[in-house]
């Protein structure tokens, strides 16, 4: 293929230029998917480079999460304004700016470059860009970071402790549960004896959580995989010695306390060891598109309140793991830099990420799993899903759990790990991990559908080659559809008139695999929200007829996504596949937003291999060729090469950038 070659010269000067500074070239080699590939000979070149094309590929969604990040959002648009008072009562702006300088200096360097990239890029563009989006500080990002760590446990305190407070929270926002796959498997358990490992996350498509692709080479630094728009790190990856994914845990790392409260004149009082101490009360002004709006937040030592009883006189106030930490971008990038599993496991033991479940490889032949959190140590006298009392300081925590002591395993006898969301006792047949934590360290997550199927494939015998672990991302047979159609199978077909009988026979052939060429997951579907109903069957039959004109409906036909075009997906939320598509039904069609996200096989041989597929394309320029070049291979459940050595590099790539950094 003829290879469209475009160079690029931009100078960027720290402080003002002089002749006598080095200047260093910083390449941006674009693959034929649009996917860049940073190469320059420092680091600090490297993610200047990386902020550059991150900012030339999604610069509006990137200025707008660093605005949610910061509270900054509502001045942009008005309906975010909820978002940014919690960003604000949370403090994320300000423990963002009071950490920066306890970020280790190679990690102040990185984010620094990084935001020169992103602000010259908008340097070149400034006449054409929106007078909303400006340059970029670096205390920006650590709050991007921090806002993503936070998300999890808010809406991890919204789905459980709100539902049990009285008074109106703060806390008002919709959630979104997070559930993924992952897996690694040892070399002996493959044809080639390298270790091969899985990610999965099943997430929304868009906004905060799309995914950016990337690699990032540099003087220390060989990385590559996914981030989300506005970091610099590589969140989900490999680099020339290790890979990791992750998957979503469920510790609870925030409590809600209830406080007794006494009001005297304008100020309030909470109780605590029998003494009464003043509530902290801070007026803040949040920027909107319709002007300035003054908020009141009120602090316990607790945390922030998030709801006040008075005719009760309780207040609730909040208490999160990661409140006052900021260095996730430091600790990423210790992942990031990791050539063996010690070096990544003192990384991790930072606890800066909030949560996750965590399967690692290695070159070296090692597969490595743990429940990582970052969780207050608490008295199990007390039911944390619910408010504790906030007036005794036996509810206090008594440090943070330490991930020596997190549930974990190393090369098991088995030869795999999975975690589809289930608890560690359920990563493989034999895990070894014993049920002897606490309760808001590891509630009993049971196996589930997607477990259940994980492990089915990754126990089998034989030899597993790359496209074997392929289709097992890939896979969609219905454990939930399995469970459910025995009624089916059972029912009596000589009441039925002739249509039925023939809808009845397409489901008993079913293989059970949600295929976008199959008729027979729609049809399941319809009658399993029947099922009740004494003639459940017929009615499936006459509402999809009346509706599509037929029973048989394609399940492509229904199921789709949307980017330019519309194309037919494969795959269900619904019926618990693992690979998963869902969306909300607009009209006769299904418009999936949401599921697997972002696939990442590799290889861990020498040189490491990789290959990736996600729903959308790596541009939002929707003349792009990389628009949704990317959906055409997710509709076709075909994963795309991830080239990563400088060879397949040289041979694949379609346009080159060349910048200066100095």
């Amino acid at each position: 293929m003829k290879k469209a070659l475009v160079f690029i010269l931009v100078l960027f000067c720290v402080g003002g230029c002089t002749a006598s500074l080095p200047q260093e070239k910083v390449t941006i080699y674009r693959d034929i998917y649009g996917v860049p590939h940073i190469v320059a000979e420092s680091d600090e070149g490297a993610f200047f480079g990386a902020g550059y094309a991150q900012t030339q590929d999604h610069l509006e969604q990137m200025m707008k999460n660093f605005a949610q990040a910061t509270g900054r959002l509502a001045s942009i648009d008005e309906p975010a304004y909820e978002s940014d008072v919690i960003v604000t009562m949370l403090g994320i702006p300000e423990v963002a700016q009071k950490k920066y300088d306890n970020l280790s200096f190679d990690t102040q360097r990185a984010i620094e470059a990084f935001c020169k990239g992103i602000n010259t890029y908008i340097k070149e563009k400034r006449r054409s860009l929106p007078a909303w989006i400006q340059e970029v500080e670096p205390e920006e990002v650590v709050a991007l970071s921090k806002y993503v760590m936070l998300s999890r446990p808010i809406g991890y305190l919204k789905k459980n402790e709100l539902r049990h407070i009285k008074g109106k929270s703060i806390l008002e926002l919709g959630i979104h549960e997070d559930m993924s796959n992952e897996w690694v498997v040892s070399g002996k358990k493959t044809a080639s004896g390298n270790v091969m490992l899985q990610a999965d996350p099943h997430l929304p498509w868009g906004d905060l959580n799309q995914w950016y692709e990337i690699h990032i080479k540099g003087e220390t630094i060989n990385v590559a995989g996914a981030t989300l728009f506005g970091l610099p790190a590589v969140i989900m990856g490999f680099n020339e010695k290790v890979a990791w994914a992750m998957t979503a845990n469920s510790p609870d790392t925030v409590d809600v306390y209830e406080e007794k409260i006494k009001i005297e004149g304008n100020n309030y009082y909470y109780l605590y060891n029998n003494q009464w101490k003043e509530i902290e009360e801070k007026k803040v002004k949040i920027e909107t598109t319709k002007g300035k709006k003054e908020v009141t937040f009120y602090y316990t030592h607790h945390g922030p309140v998030i709801a006040f009883d008075e005719e009760r006189q309780v207040a609730y106030s909040a208490k999160l793991s990661t409140q006052d930490q900021a260095s996730m971008i430091e600790q990423t990038l210790l992942m990031n830099r990791a050539s063996n599993l010690e070096e990544f496991k003192n990384a991790l033991s930072m606890q800066q990420f909030v949560r996750w479940n965590i399967v690692y490889g290695d070159v070296s032949g090692n597969i490595y799993y743990v429940y990582n959190t970052r969780v207050g140590i608490r008295s199990e006298e007390y039911d944390w899903t619910r408010p504790v009392p906030g007036w005794i300081s036996d509810t206090e925590w008594k440090g943070v759990y330490p991930f020596e002591e997190l549930p974990q395993a190393v090369n098991p006898e088995e030869g795999f790990f999975q975690n589809c969301n289930v608890a560690p006792w359920f990563i493989n047949r034999d895990s070894g991990i014993q049920k002897v934590y606490p309760h808001y360290l590891v509630p009993d997550n049971p196996m589930g559908e997607r477990g259940e199927r994980a492990t089915h494939l990754l126990s089998q015998e034989d030899l597993f080659t790359v496209e074997d672990m392929m289709s097992f991302s890939l896979d969609t047979y219905s454990l939930f559809a399995e469970e459910n159609i025995q009624p089916l199978v059972e029912m009596d077909e000589s009441s039925l008139d002739d249509t039925t009988k023939e809808a009845l026979t397409l489901l008993k052939g079913w293989d059970l695999t949600v295929e976008k060429e199959n008729r027979e997951p729609l049809l399941f579907l319809t009658w399993y929200k029947m099922k009740d109903s004494p003639d459940s069957l017929k009615e499936a039959v006459d509402f999809l007829t009346k509706t599509y004109g037929r029973f048989d409906v394609l399940w492509g036909d229904i199921h789709v996504i949307k980017r330019g075009d519309t194309y037919p997906l494969s795959g269900s939320s619904s019926l618990h596949t693992l690979f998963m598509t869902g969306g909300e039904m607009q009209g006769e069609r299904e418009y999936c937003d949401h599921g697997s996200s972002y696939l990442l096989l590799v290889e861990l041989g020498t040189p490491v291999k990789a290959w990736s597929l996600r729903p959308f394309g790596q541009s939002e320029d929707i003349n792009s060729p990389h628009y949704a070049d990317m959906t055409a291979l997710y509709s076709k459940k075909q994963y795309k090469q991830f080239f990563f050595t400088e060879a397949d590099i040289l041979q694949n790539f379609e346009s080159k950038v060349i910048l200066e950094f100095s």
